[in-house]
């Protein structure tokens, strides 16, 4: 039968297994050392039970909401066709912001155009919203004609609009 007791150290030992507290080497309680204080003992801990299953939250899911969607479509100096996508799903999942550029790995939506920049601009929607901004571009960026010359300036833009991405234009509009 065990026999926990603390120590003067304050380390709690089996003093039925153990003559010696493993912390200090005080030896065990006897008649000549009433200062070691004698603990309870504790039941063994209950068996483990594992928590009901939540119910739930629907008898059935609900239903989603239709993800907006818009595009931009246009055609590269050479005469390529360039669609790009832009949906809810992209934006949220991207804080709000896609930036569009030549490179894959830094970039949410490629344009493969040497005149476009490795990360040439990013859209940011805000609301029912949108904004053009130039990330310091080398052949900068455009609504509807009118060329951002301040690098991370945000231009507001809608469907309808034109955006310039370097030489590339590219029609806003809903898909």
């Amino acid at each position: 039968m065990s026999k926990l007791i603390r120590c003067l150290c304050g380390k709690v030992y089996d003093s039925a297994t153990i003559s010696r507290c493993p912390a200090c080497g005080a030896d065990a309680p006897n008649a000549a050392t009433p200062a070691y204080t004698l603990l309870p003992q504790s039941p063994p801990p209950p068996a483990y039970q594992p928590p009901p299953a939540p119910a739930p939250a629907y008898a059935t899911p609900p239903p989603m909401a239709p993800s907006e969607q818009w595009v931009l479509t246009g055609r590269a100096l050479d005469g390529r066709s360039v669609r790009l996508e832009l949906t809810d799903l992209l934006f949220s999942a991207n804080g709000n912001k896609i930036v569009i550029g030549r490179t894959p790995e830094l970039c949410h939506l490629v344009i493969t155009d040497s005149s476009i920049s490795k990360q040439h601009a990013h859209i940011r929607r805000e609301g029912a919203g949108f904004y053009l901004v130039d990330r310091n571009s080398a052949n900068g960026t455009a609504v509807n004609g009118q060329f951002n010359h301040k690098p991370f300036e945000e231009l507001p833009f809608r469907t309808g609009d034109t955006i310039t991405l370097g030489e590339v234009k590219l029609d806003f509009a809903r898909a």
